[in-house]
């Protein structure tokens, strides 16, 4: 017998607003004990007007997101590169249709086939992800135009869930309890941060915060005209027709060498390789052609291949050139990288995308703004926090300069001994752990060891880059959505864990 399959959502009359089920009750009018009931998900869920998915299936797609992967080994010429990688929505799709190849219960006339698209792991992913999220920490509907295209229907309830629940998690990993002078108990509460480049498309124009309407553009629509003029940094003539340059001479040079790198160096062909591990795959809205557009420009090998044309505005000049190097906007830019705050027992505390670099400046900041207003940590682990101090120390506002002043700065262990100088006075005074006796303990033969996890950054970040090659081609706002998700599922995971090992961890 066939069995029939309903929307999860309703729209009330005269409405254009989805709402989708559980609902949210009004406060008071339920008890306690009765919310998981209502509050349990449909176990079938609608992902476009004639596709329906099982919870459970869904929920094994985000796991394998969340848990799986691969290893690449890439060999060109005589370099060798292993790489762990994550399974993305679109290998998901294809072990799916490998595994149904047999679809002969869909009638012929039909215009579905019955073949799983990328596109519908994804927007199962949101509806899953946004559901969970609403009723477990929003307690409320989620609810979202009824009209409109897929891709754009759950944008501003992804932009919705920002930040991380454990945001202010403590444990026994991460808080350490020790005797007081005064008698009292002191705690030392220990955060690391470190940074982790997966990069997505972003404006061409330096500093510009702006979201790109497409993935393929180079500039934000506020900067749009700029496709018309002369990509060759400080020059504005308008472009040559199917070109990026205008007609000067070393501007046309510029573009075809570089034209002529594509394609060719073994590093471009690396980059290929590890951009479409997942076959190009858009996770919100099919395949997209994007060769030739994903080459690492900022790498030295490029600079080097090209001749000295140099590209996203850096500053230099060849000493071999006399009038200077040239400096041009060829490729899409891509973010810089992702700062993670987390603690020593592996409990990402927060996550920021840092659009053009990793300034000291903007590390200072993203910590303030992260524990303003809360349990502020005594130590504050950073690998070049020997710059990072002497900022905060000059620092012209008074409530940044007040707020590190009792956060200790140390390098981390690892950093400390193999990237910082011994010669170094400022650094060996100011940022050695050792120098911090409430980072050290002493183990059961009596030998000096490093209380916490100060390494936890490089480890955790071994883990997030292996989204790198399924997080480039998607938009602003759901590369965001899917690494907050993918960090708090994480996060469980490793709260059960620290509960199990009796780390009691809880909330400041």
């Amino acid at each position: 017998m066939p069995t029939s399959y309903r929307p999860n959502f309703y729209v009330p009359s005269k409405s254009n607003t989805r709402h989708y089920y559980p609902l949210a009750p009004l406060p008071g009018f339920i008890r306690e004990d009765e919310k998981a009931e209502l509050y349990q998900i449909p176990e079938v869920i609608q992902v476009s007007e004639h596709e329906f998915i099982e919870q459970c299936v869904l929920q094994d797609w985000r796991n394998d997101m969340l848990l799986a992967q691969y290893v690449v080994t890439l060999s060109l010429f005589s370099a060798a590169n292993t790489g762990f990688f994550r399974k993305s929505g679109g290998n998901c799709a294809k072990v799916y249709n490998k595994s149904h190849q047999k679809r002969g219960a869909f009638p012929p006339g039909w215009g579905y086939k019955g073949e799983l698209r990328t596109e519908r792991v994804y927007d199962g992913f949101k509806i899953l992800s946004l559901l969970e999220f609403y009723i477990k920490h929003f307690e409320k509907q989620l609810c979202v135009p009824h009209t409109g295209s897929q891709d754009q229907r759950f944008r501003d309830a992804m932009i919705e869930v920002h930040g991380q629940p454990e945001i202010n998690h403590r444990c026994d990993g991460c808080v350490r309890y020790m005797d007081h002078v005064n008698g009292q108990v002191k705690e030392v509460f220990v955060v690391v941060c470190d940074g982790v480049t997966l990069g997505r498309a972003a404006c061409g124009v330096p500093k510009c915060e702006e979201e790109l309407e497409n993935r393929r553009d180079f500039f934000c629509q506020k900067h749009a005209s700029l496709k018309k003029e002369c990509r060759i940094v400080g020059c504005s003539n308008p472009v040559r027709p199917g070109y990026r340059t205008c007609q000067i001479p070393r501007h046309v040079e510029a573009e075809e060498k570089v034209r002529r790198v594509d394609g060719q160096a073994a590093f471009v062909l690396k980059r290929r390789y590890e951009t479409w591990t997942h076959s190009g795959e858009s996770q919100e809205g099919g395949s997209e052609d994007q060769v030739g557009e994903e080459i690492d420009t900022a790498s030295p090998e490029f600079r080097r291949a090209v001749g000295g044309v140099g590209v996203h505005g850096e500053a230099g000049v060849r000493e071999d050139d006399p009038e200077g190097a040239i400096h041009g906007l060829f490729f899409r830019r891509m973010t810089h990288n992702e700062q993670a705050i987390i603690a020593p027992c592996g409990v990402f505390i927060a996550r920021r995308t840092f659009n053009h670099h990793e300034a000291f400046s903007l590390v200072a900041q993203f910590f303030y703004e992260t524990f303003v207003g809360r349990r502020v940590p005594n130590h504050f682990v950073y690998d070049t926090n020997c710059i990072l101090s002497k900022y905060v120390r000059n620092e012209s506002r008074p409530e940044l300069k007040e707020f590190f002043k009792n956060v200790g700065l140390a390098v981390d262990v690892f950093h400390f001994n193999c990237k910082h100088k011994e010669t170094d006075e400022y650094c060996n005074l100011n940022c050695n752990p050792y120098a911090f006796p409430e980072l050290m303990a002493r183990d059961e033969d009596n030998k000096l060891q490093w209380y916490f996890n100060t390494s936890i950054a490089e480890q955790k970040n071994a883990w997030i880059g292996g989204y790198m090659p399924m997080c480039r081609e998607m938009s602003a706002v759901f590369y965001e959505f899917f690494l907050n998700i993918m960090i708090m599922l994480h996060n469980e995971d490793t709260v059960a864990k620290l509960e199990a090992d009796g780390k009691n961890p809880s909330h400041w």
